[in-house]
């Protein structure tokens, strides 16, 4: 740290801190960082259009359910059966991106051109992972070797996708142990099945080390990064911005489709 930032940052003490939890009510700061970083999931969630972080919760567990394997029935299936009111009088369903579009379009092409094997999981009553991959394709090793991909292995991979709103990507994690990759699939701020493209696709291994925003704003003591495990945390913001997206370039796929020939198994 240079000595403009240490000068800027000496008055934030332990002390310091502990004064500013107790004027917030707490008797301790790792419960005043906790509040923290609660507010910052509520506001999140209602920006995604829940009430706060738990209601999200919740039904995001509620909807781990079988649904059944024809797209076209599980399309219908999200719009005759959940309390979220789908389809085109709600074009903020996300949870249609993530299935319909994300892990059955685009999701499938990306995993076929890695992986020679593919096999969907349509059983989300045991949620962590939406496909089983294995067998990488030698060709992908070889261009991308940070993924630490072996031949002759399985992976659980994790399909997330999200639509850039606000210019920023945010994917839910929760915390999410079982899967060993995570695919994060950002899409284009469209509605229209028809018209939803990938704009960027990311693959990281679930024990990835990679910043973390911590609590607060501005340029306060709980502000700015530290690095954690990816799988450990809630969500994952990705700006759509010149710096951030060249933070994450050594997670990104550029050439996504490039391994693509349509003749993955699943």
């Amino acid at each position: 740290m240079n000595d403009e930032n240490k000068k800027k940052y000496e008055k934030y003490t332990f002390g310091w801190l502990r004064e500013q939890a107790k004027k917030d009510g707490f008797d301790n700061i790792r419960d005043w960082q906790n509040w923290i970083i609660q507010n910052e999931r509520d506001i999140w969630a209602q920006n995604e259009g829940y009430k706060d972080y738990d209601e999200y919760k919740k039904r995001y567990k509620r909807n781990w359910q079988r649904l059944p394997e024809n797209k076209e029935k599980k399309k219908c299936w999200y719009l005759n059966n959940t309390d979220y009111n789908r389809g085109e009088n709600n074009p903020n369903c996300s949870d249609f991106l993530g299935i319909v579009v994300g892990e059955d379009v685009i999701a499938i092409r990306i995993l076929s051109g890695i992986f020679e094997h593919i096999k969907k999981i349509t059983n989300h009553s045991n949620p962590g992972f939406d496909f089983v991959c294995k067998n990488p394709r030698q060709e992908f090793i070889d261009t991308y070797p940070q993924f630490r991909l072996d031949r002759d292995k399985e992976y659980r991979i994790d399909v997330k996708t999200a639509r850039l709103k606000t210019k920023k990507f945010t994917f839910a994690i929760d915390y999410n142990k079982i899967a060993d990759y995570f695919l994060l699939i950002g899409t284009n701020d469209e509605y229209n099945e028809d018209k939803i493209f990938c704009l960027y696709s990311w693959l990281f291994k679930n024990n990835d080390m990679v910043r973390f925003r911590l609590g607060g704003s501005g340029s306060g003591p709980l502000s700015g990064y530290s690095l954690k495990q990816f799988y450990d945390r809630g969500y994952i913001i990705i700006p759509n911005k010149e710096n951030d997206l060249l933070y994450f370039k050594k997670w990104r796929i550029d050439d996504k489709y490039k391994f693509y020939d349509g003749n993955g198994s699943q």
